[in-house]
């Protein structure tokens, strides 16, 4: 697979490692994350949906942060991530699917923003995202830009609890078809205008 610059041949990346074959994910990577939800007022949400889409369910919304680490794509590093989801339903004249829709991705390392940005189509952003400082039963969550603090995620009473995989807050309980985003990258020089082909 080839990404920007061209020149320096295929690049390795989370879908393609040495020799053009997939990494090894079986055991990687190591996660630890922390969310929260929020019940809001529906118009809030409407104006943050693209064209297609709809709110599903009730108008929560979950602000998530994720530490992942041991990537081998990556070496052995990581990074963290910062979302905020809501419940929608994409309505298209092929296409319909139910889940959460991704608003906004904020991450800490160039890498996964270009190739889940342009790849993908995920809304990814850069900001600072420091480790989470854990104090007993208190973990504080923070992100900024430019030593510009804008989010603060802080959980307390935390209790050990058994791994799940719950349903999407906002859907009653369904499991839906994943995760929603918008891939939206204009024309190269036509100031702006969509491109050429919309989804379905």
């Amino acid at each position: 697979m080839y990404r920007m610059p061209y020149g320096f041949g295929p690049t390795a990346g989370p879908r393609q490692g040495p020799d053009y074959k997939r990494f090894d994910c079986s055991n990687a990577p190591h996660r630890w994350q922390a969310a929260v939800s929020f019940l809001t007022d529906r118009n809030h949400l409407d104006r943050l949906l693209p064209p297609g889409f709809a709110l599903a369910g009730d108008p929560i919304v979950t602000v998530e942060f994720r530490v992942l680490s041991e990537l081998p794509w990556l070496a052995g590093r990581g990074y963290s991530i910062l979302k905020v989801n809501f419940p929608a339903a994409y309505n298209g004249k092929r296409d319909k699917a139910v889940g959460s829709f991704c608003s906004v991705l904020w991450e800490n390392l160039a890498d996964p923003i270009l190739s889940g940005r342009e790849e993908l189509g995920f809304a990814k952003l850069w900001c600072e995202l420091p480790p989470p400082r854990i104090m007993g039963d208190r973990v504080t969550c923070t992100a900024s830009w430019l030593g510009h603090e804008f989010a603060i995620l802080e959980l307390t009473d935390l209790a050990e609890a058994e791994p799940r995989n719950p349903a999407f807050p906002g859907l009653g309980g369904q499991a839906g078809d994943g995760t929603l985003h918008y891939k939206y990258i204009p024309q190269t020089g036509s100031g702006g205008k969509p491109p050429l082909r919309m989804p379905v």
